[in-house]
């Protein structure tokens, strides 16, 4: 299993129980780095809601407002919402449960990050098969995505979502039983190249 995976100039790392580094240009992006933020060079944290296995409050005390994009504190940002990162677009997407209180429509986004090389990361956050994600025409090479069916895709729903957005590579999160990796990227493979990082 590779510890990071570089496209394009971009090294991307897994952080976490869900969430990456993005380093590009000398410049560190965390999404979700849950508490680990404390150990981490990040010059730029994205939370796509408060969870301590996404972004942790009392950790991010330490971060100045600037370098803190999340849908409630920091820049603040919702869905359809752009904000250029240094040489990057960070446009927030819409992600939510209808069975879960955490992960509402106010209090949770994904991202989709742009790097100026032409290299597009979608992450989609803790969502379900939403009609946003699947109506979505962004290009897409690289998809994140979460799993493990609490609140979050099933290892089914997410390779319709594959099948849906179509991405080069997909790296998938937010799972701890390696049946439900290994049912996704079974069913998946065949869409899109599934590395596991």
């Amino acid at each position: 299993m590779p510890r990071s995976l570089n496209i394009l100039g971009v090294k991307i790392e897994r952080l976490g129980f869900t969430g990456l580094r993005l380093f590009y240009n000398g410049v560190y992006y965390c999404i979700d780095p849950g508490d680990l933020l404390e150990r981490t060079i990040c010059h730029y944290v994205l939370c796509s809601h408060f969870h301590v296995r996404h972004c942790f409050k009392d950790v991010l005390r330490n971060i100045s407002s600037d370098r803190l994009i999340s849908p409630i504190m920091g820049i603040i940002i919702k869905p359809g919402d752009i904000v250029k990162l240094g040489d990057v677009l960070v446009e927030a997407t819409s992600a939510y449960s209808r069975w879960s209180n955490i992960h509402s429509r106010d209090s949770n986004v994904g991202f989709y990050i742009n790097f100026p090389i032409n290299l597009r990361l979608y992450y989609t956050g803790d969502t379900e098969l939403v009609e946003e994600l699947v109506n979505n025409s962004r290009i897409v090479d690289v998809l994140v995505i979460s799993i493990s069916g609490e609140g979050v895709f099933t290892p089914e729903e997410a390779a319709e979502a594959v099948k849906s957005i179509k991405p080069s590579i997909t790296i998938p999160v937010h799972y701890e039983d390696l049946l439900d990796y290994y049912k996704f990227r079974d069913i998946s493979q065949p869409y899109t190249q599934i590395v596991r990082l």
